[in-house]
């Protein structure tokens, strides 16, 4: 390859490989960076593809020579510095690109082998990528044989709207596919339970204090989790039964740095992450349009500006939950005579709506919802709840891969199986007015708080239960019996905010006219 401008005083190959690193580069960094599954074909074309792009422009740019070669080898930089870099938001977008061509001109006789020199040192640098989460401490004692008691298999659902909540809502179908899974499989179902908490970080801690004070951890800065449980009672309980502890967790909230419950396993997933993509099912051409615009909406301000309506794709949930769940289906089958408490925190059905009902990863952005209501970008309410039920029907086509794990590995009678949801689907058919709890109505309590309890144990035969069961109490109380005895109230009926943004406005008690999931069924 022979220059057309005077100017070039190195060979084309720099050229080519510095365009290569400038596109190429920041694509299998992010991918690299965030361990995303590189079993999938796409993992290598993304950032092939990339640099493909950079070696033509870099080519070009060698060709022209002169200004127009300064101008083409700047936009190379350009586009390092919008997908790399978060400039744009200190900086405005057209000094960026005036001081990248201005930098092409002023190093045009060594320009592409300072480039190969930095950017080859600047990613060399990133081979050494860290853990996802630091390991936790295990307890590193030996399994207790199980000689015939039951394991125990305790799944959180999040964002899993409750059978009574989704016939109040419109969706009779998606109730009664519920309803119909859990008998079917010999659980007993409460179709009026709800939370009596709307937010994860107070639900799930709450679920595990046993009635103490949750101790809930905030992390900010550096950890690679939004927050911890410093102490963990239920587990505690558990060990003190006999049951060494298997997690299945996000980097949402971790379960296994607890200091008074040290568990024998922790299996960690990233909560939205570009990973999570590699996890979903589909076509590699499909993971690679919806992992590439994933990355163009994280990583470039000037994809987002041309692309608005594609902020839909800028986070990738159900896949993390996909795996893990895949993950937990494995594990029970691995050691069935072990006495194991299987606790797994799955981020299904939470939005966005990333899969149909037979698991199959959408395109479309108007069906990615992951707005809280419906009328966001003009979708309609039946077809919100429509696409809702869709992903909460893959979510149970996976638990139901668990379920027939358990049987298999210990039978019907060999496990204790809990799944609760942690709060209710937050999706409303309006947008919903902001503040505490006082400024709800029954809608939106109902969206809210309304969630799946369904528990199977031990020659206690299918039921179906009507009244209103709050979750917390509930597990605290099925705790109190070791999972074997009735549970039943009186529950005093109530929802709490800590975080509430009207001081004072932390409490609400209810009445029959607020909860709308126990008066809807058929």
């Amino acid at each position: 390859m022979r220059p057309l401008g005077p100017d070039h005083r190195e060979a084309g190959w720099r050229y080519l490989l510095a365009g290569a690193l400038m596109v190429g580069g920041p694509v299998w960094q992010y991918l690299y960076t965030n361990h995303y599954p590189f079993a999938r074909l796409e993992a290598f074309l993304l950032p092939g593809a990339a640099a493909l792009i950079g070696v033509a422009v870099g080519a070009a740019a060698f060709r022209a020579g002169g200004a127009v070669g300064t101008v083409l080898f700047g936009g190379l930089l350009f586009a390092f510095a919008d997908l790399q870099f978060d400039l744009e938001r200190r900086v405005y977008t057209a000094a960026i690109l005036v001081l990248c061509i201005g930098l092409s001109a002023l190093l045009r006789r060594h320009r592409a082998a300072l480039a190969c020199l930095t950017l080859g040192a600047f990613y060399a640098v990133g081979v050494m990528r860290p853990p996802l989460v630091p390991s936790a401490p295990t307890h590193g004692g030996e399994a207790t044989a199980r000689n015939g008691e039951p394991i125990l298999v305790h799944i959180i659902l999040d964002e899993q709207w409750g059978i009574g909540g989704l016939r109040a809502a419109g969706d009779t179908a998606t109730a009664t596919f519920l309803t119909a899974f859990y008998l079917e499989r010999g659980f007993e179902v409460y179709d009026a339970a709800y939370s009596r908490f709307v937010l994860t970080s107070e639900s799930v801690p709450a679920t595990l204090s046993l009635g103490q004070p949750a101790d809930y951890k905030a992390h900010k800065g550096a950890s690679p989790y939004v927050g911890s449980l410093r102490t963990n009672p239920y587990f505690k309980g558990l060990a003190g039964l006999g049951y060494q502890i298997e997690v299945f967790q996000t980097t949402y909230l971790d379960f296994c740095s607890a200091v008074d419950a040290p568990v024998a396993g922790c299996h960690t997933v990233s909560g939205n992450s570009i990973a999570n993509i590699g996890y979903l099912g589909g076509s590699w051409t499909t993971r690679a349009m919806l992992a590439g615009r994933y990355f163009l909406n994280l990583n470039s301000h000037i994809y987002t500006k041309l692309h608005p309506e594609s902020r839909a794709f800028r986070r990738s949930i159900t896949g993390g939950g996909l795996a893990s769940a895949k993950l937990l289906e494995v594990a029970i089958q691995e050691h069935p005579d072990e006495k194991t408490a299987y606790f797994a925190h799955l981020l299904l059905p939470h939005r966005p709506i990333d899969v149909d009902a037979e698991c199959r990863p959408l395109v479309d952005p108007r069906d990615r919802m992951h707005y809280d209501y419906a009328e966001a970008r003009g979708r309609s309410w039946p077809r919100a709840l429509a696409l809702e039920a869709g992903q909460i029907r893959c979510t149970h086509h996976v638990l139901s891969d668990i379920i027939d794990a358990i049987d298999r590995s210990v039978g019907r009678d060999g496990a204790i199986v809990i799944v609760h949801g942690d709060h209710g689907a937050r999706l409303h058919d309006t947008q919903p007015v902001s503040g505490g709890l006082s400024q709800l109505n029954a809608r939106q309590l109902n969206a809210s708080f309304s969630t799946i309890l369904a528990v199977r144990r031990p020659g206690i035969p299918a039921a179906e239960h009507l009244e209103p069961i709050p979750v917390q109490d509930f597990v605290w109380e099925l705790f109190h019996t070791d999972f074997t005895g009735t549970v039943e109230g009186p529950w005093a009926h109530y929802l709490r905010q800590a975080t509430a943004t009207e001081p004072g406005d932390t409490l609400r008690r209810l009445g029959a006219e607020d909860m709308l999931w126990v008066s809807n069924h058929e």
